[in-house]
């Protein structure tokens, strides 16, 4: 087995060694800016510039470093040292780039809404996660669409008198609610 001493006072160490490494910070290069198009998160610029510049040296250092002693430690397993520097450098970005810029929510179902208004529990999508302004907003908003009849039918359910009300009136309630919510930009929250 080669010592580190050796290899680095090898013929053509240096060029072998920048390629290497070069190529380590291509693949995260890459990852990078495909995760920047195709994720859904994209970082601001200064986070995003800052993110390349600690990934180019980490990915150069704590990958290509030393997975190239390796390869030259042991030379029958280069074709799978290479293959590997591939996958963990798209492996570590990919998970660090998630981790500093997914959106990250607390909850984990659909946001409730609970309004003052007399309107009815109903719920947002998984990833929404709003806040409590504009939750009052939104509340205000859809109380201000409906239409006094279905303003009625809602007073009516929160006194408890929703056995009263038809399946149709019950329909249209669920119908209103929606393209109200909609209408006020529930649905972007």
């Amino acid at each position: 087995m080669l010592k580190p001493k050796n290899i680095t006072d090898g013929p053509e160490y240096d060029k072998a060694a920048a390629a290497f490494s070069m190529s380590t910070i291509a693949y995260f290069l890459a990852t990078f800016v495909y995760l920047v198009m195709f994720s859904g998160s994209k970082p601001s610029f200064l986070y995003g510039a800052g993110f390349v510049l600690a990934g180019m040296f980490i990915s150069s250092i704590m990958i290509a470093f030393p997975l190239f002693f390796i390869k030259y430690q042991i030379p029958k397993l280069a074709p799978i040292i290479v293959i590997a520097n591939i996958l963990l450098t798209i492996f570590v970005t990919r998970a660090a780039y998630l981790w500093l810029f997914e959106k990250q929510t607390l909850t984990s179902g659909p946001f409730v809404v609970v309004c003052d208004e007399p309107i009815p529990e109903f719920t947002l999508g998984n990833n929404s996660n709003p806040s409590e302004t504009q939750v009052k907003s939104l509340c205000d908003c859809i109380w201000k669409n409906l239409d006094g009849a279905d303003k009625e039918l809602f007073l009516s359910i929160e006194e408890g008198k929703a056995n009263s009300i038809s399946a149709v009136d019950q329909q249209r309630l669920t119908s209103s609610l929606g393209s109200s919510i909609r209408a006020c930009g529930g649905m972007g929250l």
